[in-house]
């Protein structure tokens, strides 16, 4: 088999991930993305469909529409039909070559949460037998027959399954989150392998010709294992980060492919244990592959892209396409995240002859300090550049910026104001005010606008060789430019989301060992791992808080989970119940993870505006959350905290207002500003929930003018002045109010 070459390069095929792919038949392939779209592709004309847009589900009681993202697909040969996995736990079937279906065929609803994985089989003694399996967050899988459901496989410890398989048509193999691999005879666990990876198993594919079965992880790894012992086989490093999808290919039982967030598709030489091929894509992430019946290879990304590549010279790109392409490799970004420190060579490396063909290695250029990505090519003998190492989360498509909470940057830097404390996230645009610029981290941050100075001399010093403009603004006494007015302040909603791993991991492990219903240790082994990188393990954090909310008798913990990973979830389900339970909750402690955890909501970019400008959320939201007594307060030694994340979601809230003109809120949020939370002595004696309190009042104030008329006359301002006005930052808000 020859190296693999670019063959159709459909960029912003969806609008958003591609989360799907599947061969359909005579050149046809489908994908589906979290963009709600369904489209097939004839990849001989490069034409396209439209099957389906979900958009989204109505709530019959409020009018909003709750997004649904489709994230798995498969093709049912017999019928011809197009079925698809949702995050509301819907399977939804389509004629797949008619456009534009306004409902499905055929709906199979039993999952309750996200359906993470589809697999169509018929490839039984009896050929009238046809199965869909299905896999979901709810901690089951689901074999269909018929469209009905012939066998439930329920996990016994309630973590997400990610992906299901046939053996046969009584036996069937799956992974899980709690990263064990387990067979099923029917609807019983008869064998299992615990601890088959070291981190979550993604995926699983099966060759019943070998009796193999291959799976792969958030551990980086791919492995091969006998289907009938159950022995591991083989292990295949060099993915750097998540492995997401991992298939046999259809014309050759020798070889692998895997996808993952390396931004790389992988093939795999199973005899010879090593890469025969790495495929590298100018995304963040592959999520999904498709195997085609021709030896070619489909995979979908984040940048929304759908590519195929393959071996045959008949089926390759234009040069311009192939030039431009490899243009686009060469301007992209690699996280930094993704390298170690060892992984990186010496520079005159490129000056020599690589190990292998396909070999990626990580340089610094000696001229700019910059670490550079370059793949090596066997025929030609020679090092491709294939993309420059940012610091930073991840780079974004075709570009060398920094994506940073979905908007991208020139720089994102690690800031540490003092010795002990966490290092924060500072963006940077060469085209802003180094000083403005400072202003937002600050804000953003929570921090003492007295680090302006400070802050500002580090982006100069960190930006030398580019044009930045560092004229200081003409300022009054907080740093805050006089030409422009300070309000409205919406450049970002804040967000409580610091934690100390090691206090929150040392907590699970003591109140586990009191509570009746305990964690698995293999589940507790995970916590570091899982609260290393949050972003990436939401699913298992998720499952845990909700065994710890619906098991424990002390609850705190499951809020604070939660709390921590509001801003990544993928889906808004089952928040409202969380909400509703956190504010009927006699615990203190619970009620404030729960405002913690809303703040945090308004950074969600899927979901966290819509579920927050829902007005069963915030018209009730504002009315439940209520203030211990003077007597509760000595026995809630985090008061202070309480009343600052209330504050907090007073301020998000105006954002809201101001920023996207959700006007309808304006007087629920300014009733409880002023009739509920300023009344609040508490609110006015602590300095930072009254600044907070105090901007969230002023935004309003910007819309509604009969607001600012009475600022004068307003007793909790008033307070605030006489016990604030003569800080910096209070005295700046003031002079506008009053």
């Amino acid at each position: 088999m020859g190296k693999y070459h670019l063959y159709k390069n459909y960029e912003s095929a969806h609008k958003s991930d591609v989360k799907a792919v599947v061969e359909l038949t005579n050149n046809f392939v489908a994908t589906s993305s979290r963009d709600g779209l369904i489209k097939v592709w004839d990849t001989k004309s490069d034409e396209n469909i439209t099957i389906y847009h979900d958009k989204g589900t109505i709530n019959m009681a409020t009018g909003n529409t709750i997004e649904n993202f489709l994230n798995s697909l498969c093709f049912d040969e017999t019928n011809q039909l197009i079925f698809v996995g949702a995050n509301d736990g819907s399977i939804k079937g389509f004629p797949a070559f008619e456009p534009n279906n306004v409902e499905p065929l055929v709906i199979m609803k039993s999952h309750k949460k996200n359906v993470c994985s589809l697999t169509f089989a018929n490839d039984f003694s009896n050929s009238s037998l046809n199965y869909i399996c299905s896999s979901s967050w709810d901690g089951t899988a689901i074999i269909w027959e018929d469209y009905q459901v012939k066998y439930h496989l329920k996990s016994t410890d309630g973590y997400t399954i990610w992906d299901v398989k046939v053996i046969d048509k009584d036996t069937f193999i799956t992974c899980s989150a709690s990263r064990s691999i387990c067979l099923w005879k029917k609807d019983k666990i008869f064998k299992s392998i615990d601890l088959a990876h070291d981190d979550v198993i993604r995926a699983i594919d099966v060759n019943l010709d070998t009796k193999e079965f291959v799976t792969c992880g958030n551990d980086n790894m791919v492995k091969l294992w006998d289907l009938e012992t159950l022995q591991l086989k083989k292990v295949f490093r060099g993915h750097t980060n998540f492995v997401y999808n991992v298939k046999f290919t259809k014309r050759d039982s020798n070889t692998l492919i895997s996808c993952g967030e390396d931004r790389s598709c992988i093939v795999w030489d199973i005899e010879h244990d090593e890469a025969r091929d790495v495929i590298l894509t100018p995304s963040i992430s592959v999520w999904c592959l498709e195997s085609i019946s021709n030896g070619d290879i489909a995979i979908g990304s984040s940048d929304g892209s759908l590519r195929l590549f393959s071996t045959n010279a008949a089926r390759i790109a234009s040069e311009s396409e192939i030039s431009e392409y490899s243009q686009d490799l060469k301007g992209s970004a690699i996280s930094s995240s993704t390298i170690d420190e060892k992984d990186i060579m010496a520079y005159d490396t490129i000056s020599k002859p690589g190990n292998k063909d396909g070999q990626v290695v990580m340089v610094k250029n000696p001229h700019n300090g910059i670490l550079e990505a370059y793949q090596y090519e066997m025929v030609a003998e020679l090092w491709n550049k294939v993309g420059d190492v940012v610091s930073g989360d991840s780079g974004k498509e075709k570009n060398k910026k920094v994506e940073f909470e979905g908007k991208l940057y020139d720089f994102v830097f690690d800031v540490a104001l003092e010795d002990d404390a966490p290092s924060l996230k500072l963006p940077f645009n060469v085209n802003e005010n180094v000083y403005n610029a400072a202003e937002k981290f600050i804000l953003k941050n929570n921090l003492n606008l007295d680090h302006r100075e400070q802050i500002a001399n580090f982006i100069l010093n960190s930006t030398s060789g580019h044009n930045i403009s560092a004229e200081p603004t003409t300022t009054n006494s907080s740093g805050v430019s006089k030409k422009a007015k300070l309000l409205p302040m919406n450049a970002a909603y804040l967000t409580l989301d610091h934690f100390k791993k090691d206090v929150l991991i040392k907590g699970i492990f003591k109140v586990n060992e009191d509570e009746a219903s305990k964690l698995d240790e293999n589940i507790l082994a995970q916590f570091d791992n899982a609260l290393s990188n949050p972003a990436s393990n939401v699913s298992f954090l998720f499952t845990v808080s909700e065994f710890i909310k619906d098991n424990w008798d002390s609850k705190t913990l499951a809020f604070d989970i939660l709390r921590i990973i509001s801003p990544y979830l993928p889906s808004s389900e089952n928040v409202k119940d969380y909400i509703w339970a956190g504010f009927s909750s006699e615990n203190w402690n619970v009620k404030m993870m729960t405002v913690r955890a809303l703040v945090n909501v308004f950074d969600n970019k899927e979901w966290g505006l819509m579920l927050m400008g829902d007005i069963e959320i915030y018209e009730n939201l504002l009315n439940v959350i209520d203030i211990p007594s003077e007597s509760q307060r000595s026995t809630f030694k985090n008061f202070n905290n309480y009343i600052l994340a209330i504050s907090t979601l007073c301020l998000n809230y105006s954002i809201l207002v101001t920023r996207h003109e959700k006007y309808e809120l304006l007087h629920v949020l300014s009733d409880s500003v002023n009739m509920k939370f300023g009344k609040e002595p508490a609110f006015v004696e602590n300095e930072e929930a009254a600044y907070r309190l105090l901007i969230a009042f002023g935004n309003l104030s910007t819309v509604e003018q009969s607001l600012k008329q009475f600022a004068k006359s307003i007793s909790w301002i008033k307070r605030v002045k006489e016990l604030h006005g003569h800080l910096k930052r209070f005295d700046d808000v003031l002079k506008e109010l009053v």
